[in-house]
Order: structure tokens, then sequence, then C-alpha cells
């Protein structure tokens, strides 16, 4: 039988069950044996995508939380340390984060808004 080439031809994506199947395991270094196994793959794939988006939006707001607290403007820190904080809890209690590390994010952060650091430009003027 001649060897298979993991490039597409024309085609071949579509109606070769064998190439589909290499492409979709092509980024795991072992390929399900079992039904069971082959769920377990696709839950993995799955919550990996979710945990994907939790982790960004949480780094997002705390970007702009941390942004708030630098800019000094009090009603805008409040607001984006609790959309911050909301979002740290969340992951926790989804599983995304272990709730020893939000809990410690949590405190860094608030701490952070409770002693703004004296801004370097601001103290030159």
């Amino acid at each position: 039988a001649p060897e298979r080439s993991l490039t597409p031809s024309a085609g071949d994506a579509i109606c070769d069950p064998l190439f589909t199947s290499l492409l979709a395991f092509r980024g795991s270094k072992s390929v399900a044996n079992t039904k069971s196994a082959e769920k377990r793959n696709r839950q993995a794939q799955k919550h990996r995508a979710r945990n994907q988006q939790v982790i960004s939006a949480l780094r997002t707001q705390v970007r702009k939380a941390r942004e708030a607290i630098g800019g000094g403007d009090a009603p805008k820190t409040q607001a984006e340390l609790a959309a911050a904080v909301r979002l740290i809890a969340k992951a926790a209690s989804k599983g995304v984060l272990h709730k020893a590390q939000a809990s410690r994010r949590i405190s860094r952060l608030t701490k952070a808004a409770a002693h703004p650091k004296a801004q370097p430009a601001a103290a030159a003027k």
C-alpha cells in the first residue's frame, strides 16, 4: 500500500476517514484506542477551549483593573476591581483556577487597589 502524506490533496479531507482522523489527532502524542478514550479526548478538547476563553477574559479584566489602579481614578478602579474579582472567583468555582491561586490573585489585586503606588511620571512633574 502506498504511504499516506499528511498534506491534503484535492478532496482527501472530505472523503478519507483515515486522513480526517490523522488531522484530528495530529497535535496529540497518542491516539485513543477505545470509545471511552475517544470520548475523554473530545471532552478534554471542549474543556481546554472553555478554560482558554475564561483565562483570556480574566487576564484582560485584571489588566484593565491594574491600568485603572495605575491611573488613579477611584470610581473606575473600584468598578474594574469588582469585575476582576468576580471573574477570578467564577474561574475558581468552575475549576479553571485553583481556589488558593484565586484567593492569592484577589488578595494581591485588592491590596494594590488599596495602596496605589505613586506614579513616577506624576512625581517628576
